[in-house]
């Protein structure tokens, strides 16, 4: 079970630093060896921890999706995807009031975004590409709420 957490961490760092964001995924254990253990994912954005507040997070050919837990037991938080998901392109570019700004809502990728962009998803119909440096600001100024009651509640430092 170490050996499958290290591999997804190695093959999701090496996988996302190629394209200039330092995108890395861990997980942590609760109830470890127990009937009622669960796994936590967790991801890792240029050193600090991604709020559990998005259904699906897309960046460079690797996508993660947010998963819940009903038991004590399982998993829940951020896990690769088997195929990733890649987000349709838009035919206009991204508006200078966007890139200034650090996101843009909408389910397409505009031309000309940046390539350190991540796509976010939250909701059912609710979609932005953002920097990695603003994320904050999107779920402030979008009121994007937790999806799950194990939120670490802000982003972390990776330790």
């Amino acid at each position: 079970m170490r050996r499958v957490a290290l591999l997804l961490v190695l093959v999701s760092v090496l996988s996302a630093c190629a394209g200039g964001v330092r995108l890395s995924h861990t997980v942590t254990y609760t109830a470890k060896g127990t009937r009622s253990e669960a796994r936590h994912g967790h991801l890792w954005i240029e050193g600090q921890e991604l709020p559990w507040a998005f259904r699906q997070v897309a960046y460079d050919r690797v996508s993660y999706t947010l998963h819940k837990r009903s038991h004590l037991w399982g998993d829940d938080g951020y896990w690769p995807d088997g195929t990733a998901y890649v987000p349709p392109y838009a035919e206009s570019p991204l508006p200078a009031e966007s890139r200034s700004r650090g996101y843009h809502l909408g389910m397409e990728r505009p031309t000309e975004t940046p390539v350190t962009w991540l796509w976010v998803r939250w909701g059912d119909d609710r979609a932005a590409v953002v920097a990695p440096g603003r994320i904050d600001r999107l779920i402030r100024e979008q009121q994007i709420p937790s999806t799950h009651s194990g939120d670490p509640g802000r982003r972390r430092l990776k330790p």
